[in-house]
Parts: C-alpha cells; sequence; structure tokens
C-alpha cells in the first residue's frame, strides 16, 4: 500500500499531465492503481482525458477542475496552468469510475453513475467502502440523492464540486472527467473497494450568531426571497451591521469576502444538544430582494447567520484533518495520504494565508502526500453517515496503511 503525490504548472496540458504522472510513478515506484487529479482552468479538459485514456488499462482515474489552483505537502501551487496528482497502489484494493453528462436530471445521471463505476471495479452486487463524488456547479444535492437511491444513506460520500478562477459563482470554465468522459455539465464518481482503512471527515468552521429566521420565500432552487416575511438580502443586510457594528460593503469583491466569515447556516441536526449546521454561501444580494446562493435551500428552512474568524477558519482545514486521523486510528503513523476539498470563497478569503494552511494541513498529516484543491461545494457526511452538499466547508478523507 502506498501514495504519493506529484504536481506540475507547464503550460501544455499533456506535457503537464505526463510530468506529473512521471514523478507520481516514480514517487510510487510503480503506475497508480488510482488517480485523482485536480488541475486549474487553463488545461484543456479535452487533452488531459486523452491523456488518462493513454495510461496503463488498469488505471481508474477521476478529475475535476480547481479555482487559482492547489496544496500539496510540497507547497501551494496558484496560477490558471496547475495541475496536481493524487496516486494510490494497493494490491488488494479495487477501484472504479465513470462518468455522465447530468443535464436535465443530476439524480439519475449519479445514480447511473455509482452502479457503472461499480461493475467497472468488478464488484457488481456489492457495496462500496466510499464513493468520492466529483461534479460540476449545479444539482450536487439531487446527485447526492442518485448515489443513495443505489448504495443507501450509509455508504460514505466524499467530494467537492468543480471549480474555475470565476468569482461570484465562476465563468463555466470548470470540468470533471473520468477515462470515460468529460465534460462542463457532468458528474464524475469513483468507487473504492478498499483492503486499507479509509476515513472522512466534513466540518465548516462558523459557530452560530443570535440571528436567525424562516424561509418563506424561494426562486429556483438557490435563491430565498424572503426571510420571515420580508425580503431576504434586507434582512441578511441587518444581520450582518447588527453583527459587526458596520453595513455590509457595497463592492461585490468586497461583499464576497466579507460572507465568507458570516455564512448562513442551516440546521440539519442534533448532537449533545447543539445544533449542527451546513453552511450556505452567499453569492450575491440581488437589487430586487433575493440572496443567491451556492446550494439549495427551502421555504420552511431555518437560517441562522454563523460567523467565523480569520484564525478558526485558517485552522479549520488541519482540525478536519486530525479529526479524520482520529476516527480512523490512535497511531497517525498509520497514514499513508489524504485528499481535501477546500471551499474556493475561503481560499480567496484567507489568500495572504495559504501557506499558512498548508504548513498546519502539512503538520497534520504528518508530512504524508495529500492533494487539496479549492471547490465550489463540498460533500461529506455530518449525522449518520448522511452525505449532504454545503458551502465554506471542508471535505477531508485520509487514506491508513
Amino acid at each position: 500500500m502506498s501514495v504519493a503525490s506529484a504536481w506540475s504548472d507547464a503550460p501544455d496540458s499533456a506535457v503537464a499531465f505526463a510530468a506529473a504522472y512521471g514523478r507520481l510513478c516514480e514517487r510510487l515506484m510503480a503506475p497508480p492503481d488510482f488517480l485523482v487529479v485536480s488541475h486549474a482552468e487553463g488545461h484543456d479538459p479535452a487533452a488531459l482525458a486523452s491523456a488518462a485514456d493513454a495510461l496503463p488499462a488498469e488505471v481508474r482515474v477521476i478529475g475535476t477542475s480547481t479555482s487559482h489552483g492547489l496544496m500539496t505537502e510540497e507547497g501551494v501551487f496558484l496560477g490558471p496552468t496547475v495541475l496536481g496528482m493524487l496516486g494510490i497502489r494497493s494490491e488488494g484494493g479495487r477501484f472504479g469510475t465513470d462518468f455522465r453528462d447530468k443535464r436535465g436530471d443530476p439524480r439519475a445521471a449519479a445514480a447511473a453513475a455509482v452502479l457503472a463505476a461499480i461493475d467497472d471495479a468488478g464488484r457488481s452486487g456489492e457495496l462500496p467502502g466510499l464513493v468520492l463524488l466529483a461534479a460540476t456547479p449545479g444539482g450536487e444535492d439531487a446527485a447526492l440523492a442518485g448515489i443513495a437511491d443505489v448504495l443507501g444513506p450509509k455508504v460514505p460520500v466524499v467530494g467537492g464540486t468543480a471549480a474555475d478562477d470565476g468569482h461570484a459563482g465562476g465563468k463555466g470554465k470548470w470540468s470533471v472527467l473520468t477515462r470515460r468522459g468529460h465534460g462542463r455539465d457532468a458528474v464524475a464518481v469513483a468507487v473504492v473497494f478498499a483492503d486499507f482503512p479509509l476515513t472522512s471527515a466534513f466540518q465548516g468552521g462558523g459557530v452560530p450568531s443570535r440571528f436567525s429566521g424562516e424561509v418563506t420565500e424561494v426562486e429556483g432552487a438557490r435563491m430565498i426571497r424572503g426571510i420571515d416575511g420580508r425580503p431576504a438580502a434586507e434582512v441578511y443586510a441587518s444581520w450582518y451591521e447588527m453583527q459587526v457594528g458596520r453595513p455590509l460593503p457595497r463592492d461585490s469583491s468586497a461583499r464576497l469576502h466579507e460572507t465568507a466569515f458570516l455564512p448562513l447556516g442551516r440546521e440539519i441536526g442534533q448532537v449533545g444538544g447543539s445544533g449542527v449546521y451546513t453552511l450556505l454561501h452567499i453569492l450575491s444580494l440581488r437589487a430586487d430582494g433575493g440572496l443567491e446562493l451556492l446550494s439549495d435551500v427551502a421555504v420552511g428552512d431555518r437560517v441562522v447567520l454563523m460567523r467565523g474568524s480569520l484564525r478558526s477558519l485558517e485552522a479549520r482545514p488541519a482540525r478536519a484533518v486530525e479529526s479524520a486521523i482520529s476516527m480512523q486510528c490512535a497511531d497517525v503513523c498509520t497514514v499513508t495520504g489524504g485528499l481535501i476539498a477546500m471551499c474556493a470563497g475561503l481560499a480567496m478569503a484567507l489568500d495572504g494565508r495559504l501557506h499558512e494552511v498548508q504548513d498546519a494541513l502539512r503538520v497534520a498529516m504528518l508530512g504524508r502526500p495529500f492533494l487539496s484543491a479549492f471547490t465550489f461545494g463540498e460533500q461529506g457526511c455530518l449525522l449518520d453517515d448522511r452525505a449532504i452538499h454545503g458551502n465554506l466547508m471542508i471535505s477531508v478523507l485520509v487514506v491508513g496503511a
């Protein structure tokens, strides 16, 4: 059992893929059985898919785009042509992948992809130990429901939504891929049948404030029109001002930065009498009173203003890793690698502190290989292994020995 990471910033997609893959194989001393690829928007998904298709037939591949760059145990790498990989080699593990266009029905697409991925692993009729989800923005909740339709709610799902370098919702230059296809409106899944330990963690960095209300009107899946019968944008702006003592910035980029520290939360359950929340990143406050989000919301949901600090958000990725490790074993020396999906909005808010975040992650992982992408949404399990989609979250997968 071995894990390795590698990266390249070569401008040509085929060259970058070959350089990173060659370095990865040197570190593993053999081709990987499972390969995760994360790339910035400057790379051509078709060229990357072609490069993946040329690998040995037994190598299973899943890939997704990241916002502005990525992190590994070697450092923070930013730029439009950054590409990173994490490879796993395991004699007893089995892996399968699939890709589906999700336009119109992400739930059906994800369900079909999971079944095909299980077949690809040669384990038809069996439940995998874990599902890795890579989806483009929109319909992630439906995709998770599709996976649960096939596997039930207890199989852990971890993942991150594909991203690009755009602010305020992106530019549509995101993509996902496997050896079975690539696209900008799609879902890719990988299933893992492991003979080694796997643990995950899914955490946000905020705590609830005293401000909360009920969603009374929505438009579509991701627009709140009313909270307690009042325009949602007006309610949020008033909560913000009462919480911090100054008005919400007028500049859209400054506003997006500020809302990363004061998102909305939706309570999904309780542990020991305390609420457990998934975070909802506010994309924009519209002039017509709408509050645009990056997660689904429904009439009747209760939302609360969450508050976080630079220090708490900076420490959250490493703490999520430590949580996953503590669930796996008492001896962290058995950890061999990890995957981390970190919200791109959080990464932007911590822009000047990413090297500190990376250093804390490296320490938490004891220097073991990891790959961290910056995503437009995160998926993981908070309660009873029920997978959910959120924003400004950290989704962690730790691989044991």
